[in-house]
């Protein structure tokens, strides 16, 4: 080999060596030391509490568990972005709700060339709730309580997903009142809380029949607030209350709701099975209290159309958790038309075009989409089915995206 050649072979090696020296950083692949301290600002801390370290990737990297206060907890990570998570008490809601509260606290870490301690600081991820209720009847049993749609799972990291319906057993005490044992659930996946209260009737021949009155909660079940729902059955004349009070025990800020059912409801009270007194009732496409009244009949009985309009819908099923959720006021409970019930829309749409859309605009609701060369079709019967305010037609689904309007039955009574 010349002399040339030798000095070129060793300018070649010498690059690659130092740029080997810059790309490779030996710091990247070493790990480093966290150590982990739990602390609460909300209440005391309970025993074991699970720690978690997750990589980018969103999978768990590390995973260890604090038996007691006097645990020290220490991860080895690589250089990099981390998040780290612990948690103080159960994950498990398969039975919708537990009997110890949920702690949880996460932080992201970047990991350098050096040790670090990091304290987590876990705060409440569930609500507290229990009911009481007084003045139920002698010939009452079985009385329960349904929440829904509350979220059913919950990450150690605190990321909610799922809905699930949870059913709390009242027990009779000797005092006469029905009580829940106190549970811990996780928040409302919406914006409104339905509060079902069940129970059997024994009549004096024997016969039981069922006895069931809901609550719209206008508002979401929080994390870190304990819910305290004080109710009282009256019967007669006297109007039948279920007032709710909220208090903090150190855990959120108080708040005070109260609502009405049964036959001696409040003017405008809106019941769980849609019965809503009234002094007079509505007509046709009206108004009535900010809703549309899209139809009545002799009886009273009506259906409510919604003031929103989803806009190419692929499928129905996208959309369930927004459509559980959706409110209008107090009012919940709306559901996509049944073929019968967009019938009945159809019919009273094209008997009084103007009112109907004089309702909504007054109403401050998006009007019904009508397109001149072509007819637009809206999703019912569960997305089987479309309906068209432009022919009066319903027909099959087709593989066309189709607007969603949604509707609610009540039940008007005159008082």
């Amino acid at each position: 080999m010349s002399i040339k050649n030798t000095i070129y072979s060793v300018l070649a090696i010498t690059a690659l060596t130092a740029c080997s020296h810059d790309v490779f950083d030996e710091s990247q692949y070493m790990a480093h030391v966290v150590r982990l301290n739990a602390v609460s600002l909300d209440g005391e801390l309970e025993y074991p509490i699970n720690l978690y370290a997750y990589g980018q990737s969103g999978m768990i990297e590390k995973q260890t568990t604090l038996e007691s206060a006097a645990d020290d907890a220490s991860f080895e990570l690589l250089s990099g972005e981390h998040t780290v998570a612990a948690v103080s008490g159960s994950l498990d809601f398969t039975k919708g709700y537990t009997d110890s509260p949920l702690m949880i606290g996460k932080q992201v870490v970047e990991m350098g060339k050096e040790d670090q301690t990091v304290a987590l600081v876990l705060k409440y991820a569930v609500a507290q709730v229990d009911f009481t209720l007084t003045d139920v009847p002698e010939n009452v049993e079985n009385v329960s309580v349904t929440l829904k749609p509350l979220y059913g799972n919950i990450s150690p990291l605190a990321e909610y997903s799922g809905t699930a319906t949870v059913e709390l057993n009242c027990n009779k005490y000797d005092d006469g009142t029905w009580r829940t044992d106190t549970v811990y659930v996780l928040p409302t996946a919406g914006e409104s809380t339905e509060i079902t209260i069940s129970h059997i009737n024994s009549s004096d021949g024997g016969e039981k029949n069922v006895k069931v009155n809901t609550y719209v909660y206008p508002a979401s079940l929080k994390a870190s607030t304990p819910y305290h729902f004080k109710g009282s059955y009256q019967s007669g004349i006297n109007f039948s209350k279920l007032s709710m009070t909220l208090s903090t025990e150190g855990w959120g800020d108080a708040e005070d709701v109260s609502f009405n059912f049964g036959p001696g409801a409040e003017e405008g009270d809106v019941m769980l099975d849609g019965d809503i007194y009234v002094t007079e009732l509505p007509t046709a496409c009206s108004v009535w209290d900010g809703h549309v009244v899209a139809t009545i009949d002799e009886e009273g009985n009506a259906l409510l159309f919604s003031l929103k309009e989803w806009g190419s819908v692929s499928n129905i099923e996208s959309l369930s958790s927004e459509i559980q959720s959706y409110t209008e006021g107090t009012i919940a409970g709306w559901t996509v038309p049944t073929e019968n019930q967009a019938d009945c829309l159809l019919k009273n749409y094209f008997n009084n075009k103007s009112a109907f859309v004089q309702a909504l605009k007054d109403a401050n609701g998006t009007k019904v989409t009508l397109l001149k060369d072509d007819y637009i079709y809206y999703l019912c019967q569960n997305g089987d089915k479309i309906y068209s305010f432009g022919i009066n037609k319903i027909k099959d689904i087709d593989s066309n995206l189709h607007p969603l309007r949604l509707v609610k039955a009540v039940h008007f009574i005159k008082k």
